[in-house]
């Protein structure tokens, strides 16, 4: 799927974009069970807010916020949705 469907990663994304996730490239029930505790599933649309020197990022998903590291964030495949 990925690039030719017009994927990223999450963490390739700039602050101040919205994206939608396409899928999580993830096998593990816990860390997928994490995400869905967050509200970040396949059809989430999310905003980016921040991206920090560490590589964490602040997103907003409905009226929350979540902060994720760069682990989780490179297996979060999205597209970006317009302005």
């Amino acid at each position: 799927m990925r690039r030719k469907q017009g994927a990223t990663a999450l963490s390739e994304m700039a602050a101040g974009q919205s994206v939608e996730i396409l899928c999580v490239y993830e096998k593990d029930p816990e860390f997928l069970r994490f995400l869905s505790g967050l509200t970040l599933h396949p059809g989430a649309r999310v905003r980016i807010r921040r991206r920090e020197y560490d590589e964490t990022m602040t997103l907003a998903v409905g009226s929350r916020i979540v902060h994720l590291g760069k682990p989780a964030t490179t297996r979060i495949w999205v597209r970006a949705l317009p302005h």
